[in-house]
């Protein structure tokens, strides 16, 4: 497994758990306690996706920087995409 898993809030509001594919079992026993903290919702499924690192425009994304290029992960789901890629494990 990788060392570095952490739960994290996308900018659109949805949390995931970056860095590995979890069983729904998984997630509950090593993120369920901070996800209610959060959100006061205990994990119910999972979805299994990938994050993916890319090149954007900043208005593309609402963001707020005069680069013409950031870099930033993209959620995608599905099939893992090309690229320099990380499994993440979406909490629905």
């Amino acid at each position: 497994m990788v060392k570095n898993i952490e739960l994290i809030q996308l900018n659109d509001g949805e949390w995931i758990i970056s860095g590995e594919h979890l069983s729904l079992e998984e997630a509950k026993e090593r993120f369920d306690e901070e996800i209610i903290s959060y959100t006061d919702y205990p994990i119910i499924d999972i979805r299994h996706s990938w994050l993916r690192y890319e090149f954007v425009h900043p208005d593309d994304f609402d963001l707020d920087y005069d680069d013409d290029k950031y870099a930033l992960w993209v959620l995608h789901k599905g099939k893992r995409p090309k690229g320099v890629v990380r499994k993440c494990t979406e909490i629905i």
